[in-house]
């Protein structure tokens, strides 16, 4: 069987969708009869736009039956509309696989698709979307409405994803696949060290302990609410700092510079301190030593963050909201009006008062990222792409 991949999203800075690509590939990699699959008349032909990674070129080394192949597009619309299923036909592919929402206008005949859809906040939500241009937001809603309905398989990482995809997109059930993702690898307390994890702070500008926050700033995560309630929260414990990682995306504006400046004037100190990011390198660190996890939403397709941060042996405390008690279960403390700064105030507070409730969500946190791997990930959307 042949399989096509558009891996356009593994160029350049990976995002989300690019890192879950890049996980898939590893262990389809590794995958062996022993793990549920005869590997054996698999073939993979992997599409890229501009350039081969050399991770991804380095991984096609150590294994037969993958052809790499890069098209030098000029544009992504180019490459997903023209150029990609032109190549999955001439390679005589019998599935292409898109991990970004849209599949190509046309495959071909005989070609059967498969789409991974992340979330659809830019239809339960989009208000909150920020759309780069008219172009994109054409091209994503319409798209990728219509992506899934043609598709003959759609990877969502959740039931709460795929309770939505059948809420605004209205498709068949049964072609819809939960594959859960995963916290990586490197994100556990044992990959933090303490000399290193000194120099990250004082870089940071973090003295002690801190409450910890990653990932873009929406509206929907609550950021003013969280800064406020730290507000509250700081007169009581001054040796705590709130740090906060993430570029601003809110919309409408919401001056997160001018509130963060405003909490340390009132707390004549340095609590709220805020960076646009971090290397991946420094947030396995910055999870390990930080107090909690702050992480409210009313909308998420997975959280991934609450994994990593629970593998880290870092508390997280979260909204009973969207996908995030799916993925957490009993092992997150819970805000039930992330609205609320007082009730965020109080959680937290609660959480450096009470050494048993601590622990035992440190405990929980290591035993539910357990039930989480790339693994059975990429296994189980192998099987779809497969069973199509």
């Amino acid at each position: 069987m042949k399989i096509g991949i558009d891996c356009h999203n593994l160029e350049g800075q990976r995002t989300g969708v690019g890192r879950y690509l890049a996980n898939l590939l590893r262990e389809w990699n590794g995958l062996t009869p022993h793990r549920g699959f005869a590997t054996a008349g698999l073939q993979f032909f992997l599409y890229f736009k501009n350039s081969i990674p050399e991770d991804i070129h380095k991984l096609s080394q150590h294994t037969t039956g993958w052809t790499l192949r890069n098209f030098n597009a000029k544009s992504n619309v180019i490459f997903k509309h023209w150029i990609l299923p032109r190549a999955a036909a001439r390679d005589g592919v019998d599935v292409l696989f898109c991990p970004d929402y849209v599949l190509p206008f046309y495959t071909g005949v005989g070609i059967k698709i498969a789409v991974t859809i992340h979330d659809i906040i830019y239809e339960a939500r989009p208000s909150e979307y920020s759309w780069p241009s008219w172009k994109d937001k054409i091209l994503l809603k319409w798209a990728s409405k219509q992506s899934a309905k043609k598709a003959d398989a759609i990877f969502a990482p959740s039931k709460f994803t795929k309770s939505e995809i059948l809420k605004y997109y209205r498709v068949n059930s049964k072609k819809i696949v939960i594959t859960p993702l995963a916290a990586d690898l490197v994100f556990n307390r044992s990959g933090s060290d303490p000399d290193r994890l000194g120099k990250i702070r004082q870089g940071y500008g973090i003295r002690d302990k801190y409450i910890f926050f990653v990932g873009s700033i929406f509206n929907r995560r609550f950021l003013p609410q969280k800064i406020q309630a730290f507000a509250e929260f700081g007169k009581q414990y001054p040796d705590f700092q709130f740090l906060i990682v993430g570029k601003d995306h809110t919309k409408p504006f919401q001056d997160i510079a001018a509130l963060v400046v405003k909490v340390n004037q009132v707390l004549g100190r340095e609590a709220v301190v805020w960076r646009e990011q971090a290397s991946d390198e420094d947030l396995v660190h910055l999870y390990s030593g930080a107090f909690a996890t702050l992480w409210l939403s009313s909308y998420e397709g997975f959280g991934l963050p609450v994994l990593e941060s629970m593998a880290c042996g870092t508390p997280a405390i979260i909204t009973k909201k969207a996908s995030l008690p799916e993925i957490a279960g009993d092992a997150a403390m819970y805000i039930a009006h992330p609205e609320n700064p007082q009730e965020i105030a109080s959680a937290l507070g609660y959480l450096v008062r009470s050494n048993t409730y601590y622990n035992e969500l440190i405990e929980r946190g290591f035993a539910r990222v357990k039930k989480f791997s790339w693994q059975k990930c990429a296994s189980d959307a192998l099987r779809g792409l497969t069973n199509i």
